[in-house]
């Protein structure tokens, strides 16, 4: 990619950034939503992964979901907004625009963390703040972007380290970075007895541990480290889900759990049950997407 098509890149981001910004801080929710949905329409604000992961999904599922381009793009879109949204909004506004499967979520365990384990799936922001108001202050397990990003992803990187801070903000918790993060957290469930967030949906890298899943018809290989950690320590396990609705803008979170003395193989099919209900109603919101195939291909 030549120097042009990078600054093209910066700029693309810059005003993304800015648009998504303005107006998440500045319109009511209900016009905000309206404002994102519509904006779906135009190329300029199509992410850059669009159309792998369209290609994607429509190779996995074996045809394109109606609108999919839109779709997809509009629950990025409403998950950047969240991270403007969380900067201002309050727990009345939480109230409003914030759906939950259950009101009731039991004291946090005294003798060990427990895991809580979602998909890159919708927007995850005020589940965060959520759990936080219930007495659950999770860690999150996060791959960290890099400190120096070359030209083309500089802005898109970070912002990625801001979203980190505000997830931290929101948790009320220290995010673990990738990298011995199997002891750090560790650590963290049992020497501190408190609760750890991770996202098994994350890219496959070559060596990494691995264990099948079934999702949407298809044998897949998701990371294995920190599922298989829960299991040798007989942590308690939540799983949850949070996405928009694309026709009112408002999050709908399904929690489940907590879930007791489970074997690794357990925790999966917690994990297909729950995930294949909520991405079969709405596959767009899986923002793994462009990288699927690196659970595909996994021997």
């Amino acid at each position: 990619m030549n120097r042009i098509k990078k600054v093209a890149l910066e700029v693309k981001s810059l005003f993304e950034i800015l648009f998504v910004g303005c107006v998440a801080l500045l319109l009511p929710w209900s016009l905000s939503f309206r404002v994102l949905r519509w904006s779906t329409r135009f190329h300029l604000l199509r992410g850059e992964a669009t159309a792998d992961a369209v290609a994607n999904m429509e190779a996995w599922l074996g045809e394109k979901p109606a609108n999919a381009e839109r779709l997809y793009n509009l629950h990025r879109l409403i998950d950047s907004a969240d991270f403007f949204l969380t900067l201002k909004s309050s727990k009345g506004w939480m109230q409003r625009h914030l759906q939950v499967s259950r009101q009731d979520m039991p004291v946090a365990d005294q003798e060990k963390g427990a895991i809580f384990i979602t998909l890159h799936y919708g927007q995850g922001f005020w589940a965060l703040k959520w759990l936080k108001d219930k007495g659950y202050q999770v860690g999150w397990l996060y791959a960290p972007p890099p400190k120096v990003a070359p030209l083309g992803n500089k802005l898109f990187h970070w912002i990625g380290r801001k979203r980190v801070s505000q997830v931290e903000h929101l948790c009320g918790a220290v995010a673990i970075p990738t990298g011995g993060s199997i002891e750090k957290m560790r650590h963290r469930l049992l020497n501190e007895k408190k609760p750890v967030l991770v996202m098994p949906d994350a890219p496959l890298r070559s060596g990494q541990s691995k264990i099948k899943m079934h999702l949407l018809g298809r044998d897949i290989c998701i990371p294995a480290g920190a599922l298989s950690m829960a299991a040798d320590e007989k942590l308690p396990v939540f799983i949850y889900s949070v996405v928009a609705d694309i026709t009112t803008g408002h999050r709908h979170m399904d929690i489940k759990g907590p879930f007791y003395n489970l074997e690794t193989q357990d925790i999966i099919q917690h994990i297909q049950d729950h995930y294949n209900l909520v991405l079969s109603r709405d596959p767009t919101a899986w923002h793994a997407w462009p990288w699927v195939s690196t659970f595909l291909d996994a021997p």
